[in-house]
């Protein structure tokens, strides 16, 4: 296992094993693209991933259809910023496989994977200020890797302890979630990204 420095953001290079993910966006922006609307009611504030998956899993022996979940934060937030579960713990979500073969495909051969997830952000929008501290006993960085962004005025970012970086076509940025860090989609169009979970 590569031994990763503390700091806000890494290069592909530091961990190589995340680069057939880039190498291969388009296929995974093309099914990302083509998942429809489902969204599940559920509710994620104040909850982790364990008790998520038990919400979704309650839900759909309810009967419910397995879509996109409601994001968390203040007033608005949660519709404008919603997740679709891919895997977790290495483990591809049942439910997923149908709709994104190819994406599935190319994360379980990468490994160490805690959560993989799509994860969209309507135009205009802020989530706030956040940090994940749990994530640094356990090991992991997360990554965004963007599959659709506005073509023109592209001014959707990522900022972590005050740096930003912009949300590029199928550019990958890795990150310590541990830190402070925002994101914001001030532009006209929907912003979408592989969001991944993994240990360094």
């Amino acid at each position: 296992m590569t031994c990763l420095t503390e700091q806000a953001f890494y290069d592909l290079s530091d961990v190589p094993r995340l680069r057939p993910l880039h190498d291969h966006w388009r296929e995974i922006a093309a099914e990302a693209a083509a998942l429809a609307d489902t969204r599940m009611p559920i509710q994620r504030d104040g909850k982790d991933h364990t008790e998520v998956a038990r919400d979704v899993m309650a839900y759909l022996q309810s009967g419910g259809d397995y879509g996109w979940m409601l994001g968390w934060g203040p007033g608005s937030v949660p519709e404008r910023w919603t997740q679709f579960g891919l895997m977790m713990d290495d483990a591809p979500i049942p439910m997923a496989q149908p709709v994104a073969p190819r994406t599935l495909s190319l994360l379980d051969g990468i490994g160490g994977i805690h959560v993989g997830a799509f994860l969209r952000m309507e135009p205009h929008t802020f989530l706030p200020v956040h940090r994940h501290p749990e994530l640094r006993p356990a090991g992991l960085l997360q990554m965004h890797i963007t599959l659709e962004a506005a073509p023109d005025a592209n001014y959707a970012y990522l900022n972590v302890e005050g740096t930003f970086r912009q949300h590029r076509l199928g550019e990958p940025i890795i990150f310590d979630g541990a830190l402070d860090h925002f994101a914001v989609n001030a532009s006209h169009h929907r912003r979408t990204i592989l969001y991944l979970e993994f240990k360094r």
